[in-house]
């Protein structure tokens, strides 16, 4: 659990964050809903930034939503920023494993076809 700031009013509220295999970060009330996501950001679209002065503060940042969270220790914050990074290197990864494998494929076809015209022409003579 990390506490969140919600705004002005209510200030820093502790919420639930888990870190999920998709590549996404969803927080929730408390544990008990977890399943009951509150919103969601994907990993491959965000940018992690540690707070300049804060050991325990970090932000995570999109181009729409910026959640700006705090650990409970310097501990906490530097195990959970480790995960998010090794999840988002492993999520580019994986993205540009697929797009390679999807080139090769696309490639391979277009020689197929190239190899089923010239052998269409062969057979017409």
């Amino acid at each position: 659990d990390f506490l969140k700031w919600t705004n002005y009013m209510h200030g820093w509220q502790v919420r639930h964050f888990k870190l999920m295999s998709d590549g996404y970060i969803s927080y929730s009330l408390n544990k008990e809903e977890a399943g009951d996501s509150r919103g969601s950001i994907n990993i491959r679209k965000m940018i992690l930034q540690l707070h300049r002065t804060s050991e325990v503060r970090f932000d995570l940042v999109t181009p729409t939503v910026t959640w700006y969270l705090r650990a409970h220790n310097p501990s906490d914050r530097d195990r959970w920023t480790g995960l998010i990074e090794e999840q988002k290197l492993s999520t580019e990864n994986t993205m540009s494993r697929e797009g390679s494998i999807q080139a090769l494929e696309d490639s391979s076809l277009q020689v197929v076809s190239d190899l089923n015209i010239k052998l269409d022409e062969l057979n017409s003579f």
